[in-house]
């Protein structure tokens, strides 16, 4: 047996031991525009709100709107294996 079928079989056998489950991703939950600022500012990201009620944000210097800050957010709890957000109707205004 070559090295690369042993190194394959050994996999399945783990795979199988853990159970033989394959982990997803949970569904995407609803949210405010709070509920993004909130999760990024816990993750360290440095958010400033625009001047205006514009619905424009500063992160690390770009200019965002909501989806933005959302696809940014969604990047980070993908890899975390949290669930993404949603875009709600709230958060589309």
């Amino acid at each position: 047996m070559s090295m690369d079928s042993q190194n394959t079989s050994s996999m399945v056998a783990h795979f199988f031991a853990r159970g033989g489950a394959i982990q997803r991703f949970p569904e995407a939950s609803p949210l405010t525009a709070k509920d993004v600022l909130d999760y990024l500012r816990s993750q360290r990201v440095e958010i400033a709100t625009g001047e205006s009620s514009d619905g424009k944000y500063t992160c690390n210097g770009e200019v965002l709107n909501l989806q933005g800050l959302i696809r940014m957010a969604n990047r980070r709890r993908r890899k975390q294996r949290r669930p993404t957000f949603e875009i709600s109707s709230m958060a589309r205004r």
